[in-house]
C-alpha cells in the first residue's frame, strides 16, 4: 500500500506534534538511534547530523541558563533602582525639613533684633 501525500503530511505532523511533547534527551536519543539504524552507506551522514543535534542541544541548555541568569540579574536591577529611588525620595524629603527647620531658625534670630530695633528706634 502506497501512502498518499495528504497521509503522509498526517503521519508527519502527529509525528512532530510527538516530538514536541518529548524531553530534550528523549529527542537525542531518537535521533542516535535512527542514525544507527541508518543505511550503511549513509551511516556517516546521520551519525554527523545525530552529533549536530547533540551540539545543538547542548547550544540550547546553555542559552537557557544564560536566559535565567539575565532575568534574574534583571530582577536584581529592578529591586536596586526601587531601593535607590525610595532612599533618594527620604534624602530629598529630609533635606527638605532640613532647609524648612534652618529657615524657620533663621526667622526667630532676626526677628528679635528687628523688634530691639524699632523699640530703640522709637525711643529718640
Amino acid at each position: 500500500m502506497v501512502e498518499s501525500d495528504h497521509d503522509r503530511r498526517e503521519r508527519l505532523k502527529r509525528e512532530t506534534a510527538e516530538d514536541l511533547s518529548k524531553p530534550l534527551h528523549q529527542l537525542l536519543t531518537d535521533v542516535h538511534e535512527e542514525s544507527v539504524r541508518a543505511l550503511p552507506t549513509d551511516a556517516p551522514l546521520t551519525r554527523l547530523l545525530a552529533r549536530f543535534a547533540s551540539l545543538l542541544c547542548v547550544i540550547s541548555n546553555q542559552a537557557d541558563k544564560q536566559t535565567r541568569r539575565i532575568v534574574r540579574l534583571t530582577w536584581a536591577l529592578v529591586i536596586l533602582t526601587v531601593a535607590l529611588l525610595l532612599f533618594t525620595t527620604y534624602l530629598t524629603y529630609d533635606a527638605y525639613l532640613k532647609r524648612k527647620r534652618n529657615h524657620q531658625q533663621d526667622q526667630n534670630h532676626t526677628q528679635p533684633a528687628k523688634s530691639k530695633q524699632i523699640s530703640q528706634d522709637s525711643l529718640l
